[in-house]
């Protein structure tokens, strides 16, 4: 984790040592009370519309929550989701507070990731960036190898687990029958009626992102960004993240990624880093607050 932080820090150095920073903080600057007020009823769409979706998957695996305690586990994952692997702090929760298991519960936690991470795919395979003729041929193949992969967990899990059978004391058996009984799940929600419940939702959720991204944009001076520039922009910001959410920090690595998008449509790495952090600074504030009354009450029942 220190060292993750380490890389993190040092990427965001770079990053705004390769701006104008006075200039990106002018911009920041010339944010309006309206185009954040705009942002945070954003945040609050997408922050609800995602909670549905996720009380909607674990009622699929039979993980039945009131609202009031879904959403302090919720809340808990959406305050960690920018450190790697930490919207896994809303399971983390779950197993404390309700005694669900952790490996079943993350599987609608990752149902979720890869429903965006699709949509992600599909827009930026649709919404070409200008000069990134690399950027298909770099989705299809990372569609085949994730399908490819796919299938071997589902086939494979029950090999998984009968393999550490009898050898339940050590952390290599727990690791792998937990990791079946994650696999178990994801079977289960890869049903044709979950997928087609859980993209819509997906689809709604990321569109008010976006949304707040070309607003604050707009906020920041740059009038002329479209909302498939936004798309693009943050959506390849986004699926980069998703990619290496697992190791990485968002901080740094969104910056980056999102202003070398904005310089593939004519604006320059200023103006790139402007809109990207203007946007992260608004739409985490924003989630922050929304966030941390839950997240609050549940450490505090987990420390009672």
């Amino acid at each position: 984790m220190l060292l993750t932080l380490v890389f993190a820090l040092a990427l965001f150095a770079f990053v705004l040592s390769m701006s104008d920073l006075p200039r990106v903080l002018g911009r920041l600057r010339r944010l309006q009370a309206s185009a954040i007020l705009g942002a945070v009823a954003l945040a609050w769409a997408y922050w609800a519309l995602k909670a549905v979706q996720l009380k909607w998957l674990l009622g699929r695996l039979g993980i039945g929550l009131s609202w009031r305690s879904l959403l302090r586990a919720y809340a808990v994952g959406e305050l960690g989701v920018t450190l790697p692997t930490g919207v896994y702090m809303q399971n983390y929760v779950l197993r404390r507070q309700h005694g669900e298991d952790f490996a079943r519960s993350a599987a609608a936690t990752t149902a979720s990731t890869l429903s965006e991470t699709a949509l992600v795919a599909l827009l930026l395979f649709w919404l070409k960036i200008p000069g990134w003729q690399w950027m298909r041929p770099a989705l299809a193949g990372l569609t085949l190898l994730s399908l490819l992969l796919g299938a071997a967990v589902f086939h494979g899990y029950p090999r998984i687990a009968s393999l550490w059978r009898g050898r339940d004391g050590s952390f290599l058996a727990r690791l792998a029958q937990g990791f079946a009984r994650m696999s178990e799940a994801l079977r289960a929600l890869s049903s044709p009626v979950v997928v087609v419940s859980t993209l819509p939702l997906s689809s709604a959720y990321l569109a008010a992102l976006v949304g707040a991204f070309r607003l604050l944009a707009h906020g920041v001076g740059l009038a002329g960004v479209t909302f498939a520039q936004a798309a693009t922009i943050y959506g390849v910001s986004l699926g980069a993240a998703l990619l290496l959410g697992g190791v990485l920090s968002q901080w740094g690595l969104v910056e980056a990624v999102g202003s070398l998008a904005a310089q593939a449509w004519g604006y320059s790495f200023t103006q790139g880093l402007s809109m990207v952090l203007a946007f992260r600074l608004v739409w985490t504030g924003a989630i922050w607050l929304i966030s941390a009354p839950f997240a609050f009450g549940a450490w505090r029942r987990i420390a009672d």
